[in-house]
C-alpha cells in the first residue's frame, strides 16, 4: 500500500485517481483478488483501502506525525536519499498531511548546512523542494570535483600514477 501511494506521486490526493490505478500496482494473489471483485462494488478509494488491508493486513506499521516530526538526514545520506526516505514514511500514514506542512518538515529534517542552502526559499510542491535539492546537491559535487588534487603525482611537468 505504501509503495503504491508514493508511485502516485503528486496524484496522491486525488481518490477518484487511485481507486482507477490500484489494480494496475497489484500481482499475484493480490490481482486474482482484485479481478475477482464485482465491478462497481467499490465507489471509493477509502473502501477500497480498507477491504486490501482487511485482507491482506498491515505489512507495514502505520506512521504517525510523531514519526515524521523526527525524522532527519543522517550523515552520510544525501539530501535526495533522505527525501525519498520521507516520502515513503509520509505514504505509510494514517492521515493525510497537507503539502506544505510535509515540505515544512522535510526542510527541518535536512542537514543544518543543506538546510541554511534553503533558507528564506519558498517552495511550491513537494516536487519543487527536490528539484532544488538536487541542484544544490550537483552544484555541490561539481565544486568538490573542481577542488580535488589531480590524481598521481606531478614530476617536472608529467602525471605519474601511484604505483606506476
Amino acid at each position: 500500500m505504501a509503495r503504491f501511494k508514493v508511485q502516485c506521486g503528486q496524484y496522491g490526493n486525488n481518490d477518484t485517481l487511485k481507486l482507477k490505478l490500484f489494480g494496475t500496482s497489484l500481482s499475484a494473489a493480490a490481482f486474482s483478488w482484485y479481478s475477482r471483485l464485482k465491478p462497481g462494488s467499490i465507489v471509493d478509494w477509502p473502501t477500497m483501502e480498507r477491504l486490501f488491508r482487511e485482507t491482506y493486513g498491515t505489512i507495514e506499521p502505520e506512521v504517525g506525525l510523531d514519526s515524521l516530526t523526527q525524522m532527519s538526514q543522517q550523515s552520510m545520506e544525501s539530501g535526495v536519499s533522505f527525501l525519498q526516505r520521507f516520502k515513503i514514511q509520509q505514504a505509510k500514514c494514517d492521515f493525510l498531511l497537507p503539502e506544505q506542512e510535509a515540505i515544512k518538515l522535510v526542510v527541518r529534517g535536512l542537514e543544518h548546512r543543506q538546510r541554511l542552502k534553503h533558507h528564506g526559499e519558498r517552495f511550491t510542491s513537494m516536487g519543487d523542494l527536490i528539484n532544488k535539492v538536487i541542484i544544490i546537491s550537483l552544484s555541490s559535487m561539481k565544486w568538490m570535483r573542481r577542488r580535488m588534487p589531480p590524481r598521481g603525482r606531478t614530476y617536472q611537468g608529467e602525471t605519474r600514477q601511484w604505483g606506476h
